[in-house]
C-alpha cells in the first residue's frame, strides 16, 4: 500500500527556496530572458537602491582655429546625470504546510545524496514565476508614487517619460519630442497612409539617431497597421520581414527593428537606441531572498512563502540623439502586483487519488487564477474510485466548501487519502 504524502518539514521547505532562490531574485531577468531581449531591455545586476549614469550629452571643449591662432569657445557640449530609483519589491502568500507535502515516491536521491522535492519545487517556481511577471509589467506602466497600489513597484518607462515630459527634458525644442500622424490600419486596397505617416516621424528625427541601429516602439496594433501599409505600397513585391521573435524589419529600414508592445494601449509611440533601456536588479543584497515562515497568529500549520527582490528601470539617455517619442497617449492594459486582485490555488495533494474543482458562480476556473478580494469560490472534492476524502487543509471536511478570497494570494490543498 502506497503511503500518504507527509508535510516535508520547514527545515526542508526552507532548503528548496534557498536552492532556487538565485534565480528566482532575478525576477523577470531570469524566468523572461528571451522577452526582454526582444523588447531590447538590458539587465544590469549589483544595483542597490540607486544607480547614476552619467550622459555626455554634446560636443563639449575647444575647438582651435589655427589659421588665425584663436580659440572659440564650443557651448554644445554638457553632462548630465541619470538616476534609477530601486525598489524592493514584495511577493507574499499564505499557505499551509500541506502544500508542502511529498509522498515518499516523490522523494528522490541525486547523485550527490541531495533530497530533491518535486511538488514542493514546483509551487515554488510558480510562485516566482508570477513573481517576475509583476516586475515585468512594472517595467512599462509601474508608477512608484501611484495611489493604485496594483502598481507600486517602481518607475517604469511610461512613467519615466511622463516625468521628463512635465520637467522639460523631453521636449519639442529638444527635438526629442516629436508628433507623428497616426497609425491607423488600412482602410482600402492601396492605403498606405500608416506607412506614409511613420516615414514622416523618422525623417524628422535628430540626423545623429537617424544613422544609428534604433528600436521603435509601438503598440500592437500600430505596429501591424505600419506592417500591412507597407505591403499596401509595395503590394507587388514588398512585405515586412517577421522575425522569429515576433518583432520586424522593413525593407529600406535596415538599422530600424519595430518591436509591438502588449502592455498599453493608445497612440504613443517611442524609438530608442539599443541598449538605452535598463532594468536594473541586485540579487547579492541581504535584501534579497526567498523566505517560508511559520504564521501561527492565524493556524499551528501555516506558513508564509515570501520572495524579495530590487529592482528598478532607466531610460538611460534621454536626448535627441538616443531617444524621440511622439507625446501620444498610453492607457495601461493590465493589473499588477499582490494587492486587489490575488491569485487562489486549490489543488489535491495526490492528484492520483482526488481531483477539484473551483467555481466562480457558474464558471470553473484554473487553480492560480486572479480573484477580486470578496468573491466567493466553491471547491469540490471528488476522490477516485476506491480512495477517500480526508479533509480541506483548513480544516473542513464537507467535500464541496464556500471560501472567500481575501485580498491576499491563498493556497488549500484538498488531502486525499488511498486507504
Amino acid at each position: 500500500m502506497a503511503e500518504n504524502a507527509k508535510f516535508i518539514g520547514l527545515e526542508n521547505v526552507q532548503s528548496v527556496a534557498n536552492k532556487l532562490s538565485p534565480n528566482i531574485v532575478f525576477g523577470p531577468a531570469y524566468y523572461m530572458k528571451d522577452e526582454l531581449d526582444r523588447l531590447g531591455i538590458k539587465v544590469e545586476t549589483g544595483v542597490q537602491h540607486q544607480l547614476t549614469k552619467t550622459v555626455f550629452a554634446g560636443k563639449g571643449g575647444q575647438t582651435r582655429r589655427k589659421d588665425v591662432g584663436n580659440v572659440k569657445e564650443s557651448k554644445l557640449g554638457y553632462l548630465f546625470s541619470r538616476k534609477l530609483t530601486a525598489n524592493i519589491c514584495v511577493h507574499r502568500i499564505r499557505c499551509n504546510e500541506d502544500v508542502f507535502k511529498e509522498r515518499p515516491g516523490n522523494i528522490a536521491i541525486n547523485g550527490n545524496a541531495a533530497m530533491h522535492f518535486e511538488k514542493t519545487e514546483e509551487f515554488m517556481t510558480e510562485q516566482a514565476k508570477l513573481f517576475a511577471q509583476d516586475i515585468f509589467n512594472n517595467i512599462i506602466g509601474g508608477d512608484a508614487s501611484s495611489a493604485n497600489e496594483e502598481m507600486n513597484f517602481f518607475d517604469g518607462l511610461l512613467t519615466v517619460m511622463s516625468v521628463d515630459i512635465n520637467d522639460g527634458t523631453v521636449n519639442q525644442a529638444a527635438k526629442n519630442l516629436i508628433p507623428s500622424g497616426v497609425f491607423d490600419a488600412p482602410q482600402s486596397e492601396g492605403d498606405s497612409s500608416a506607412y506614409d505617416n511613420y516615414v514622416k516621424w523618422e525623417n524628422s528625427w535628430h540626423p545623429a539617431l537617424k544613422k544609428q541601429n534604433v528600436n521603435v516602439y509601438l503598440t500592437r496594433d500600430d505596429a501591424l497597421a505600419i506592417a500591412d501599409a507597407f505591403e499596401q505600397k509595395h503590394r507587388s513585391h514588398q512585405g515586412a520581414q517577421w522575425l522569429d521573435n515576433g518583432n520586424f524589419k522593413l525593407p529600406g529600414h535596415s538599422k530600424r527593428t519595430f518591436i509591438p508592445v502588449d502592455d498599453y494601449k493608445g497612440t504613443l509611440a517611442f524609438a530608442t537606441i539599443e541598449g538605452n533601456l535598463l532594468l536594473g536588479v541586485n540579487n547579492e543584497s541581504d535584501d534579497s531572498f526567498v523566505n517560508v515562515v511559520p504564521e501561527p497568529s492565524r493556524d499551528t500549520k501555516d506558513l508564509v512563502m515570501q520572495i524579495q527582490g530590487i529592482f528598478g528601470f532607466m531610460l538611460v539617455d534621454p536626448t535627441a540623439r538616443a531617444f524621440v517619442t511622439n507625446g501620444g497617449a498610453a492607457e495601461m492594459s493590465f493589473n499588477s502586483g499582490d494587492y486587489t486582485k490575488d491569485a487562489v490555488y486549490v489543488t489535491a495533494n495526490d492528484d492520483t487519488l482526488g481531483d477539484v474543482v473551483i467555481k466562480n458562480g457558474q464558471e470553473t476556473i484554473e487553480s492560480g487564477t486572479e480573484v477580486a478580494k470578496g468573491t466567493t469560490l466553491t471547491l469540490t472534492a471528488t476522490p477516485k474510485t476506491g480512495k477517500k476524502f480526508v479533509k480541506w487543509s483548513n480544516g473542513q471536511t464537507a467535500t464541496t466548501i464556500n471560501i472567500v478570497a481575501t485580498g491576499d494570494p491563498m493556497a488549500i490543498v484538498a488531502v486525499f487519502s488511498g486507504e
